[in-house]
């Protein structure tokens, strides 16, 4: 079963991603003192470095939940498929033995 669980974590992380990556952009870019927009650009500077882009992507990851849930969703409907005939399989298996 270790298998099993470990992709459904991976489903899990991949399909978290963007929002972890948004929610990190926008924690950095308060720290910095920054607005960050998608219309408005002005500069976010770290120690002299300006990290505006960076920043303005990273919020922009949000977009990427509208691919990565839905395909979560399907991978882990597949994932439960398979789990289920492989466990069908295995008490088959265990019962024609007994």
């Amino acid at each position: 079963m270790g298998p099993y669980w470990l992709v459904l974590a991976l489903l899990f992380a991949l399909a978290m991603a963007p929002v972890v990556l948004t929610v990190l952009a926008g924690q950095t870019a308060e720290r910095l003192g920054c607005t960050i927009t998608d219309g408005i650009v002005a500069p976010c500077l770290d120690n002299g470095v300006d990290r505006t882009e960076e920043l303005q992507t990273g919020l922009g990851a949000l977009w990427y939940v509208l691919i990565t849930w839905p395909a979560a969703i399907v991978a882990t409907v597949v994932w439960l498929g398979v789990l289920v005939l492989h466990r069908g399989r295995f008490r088959e298996e265990g019962a024609g033995h007994g």
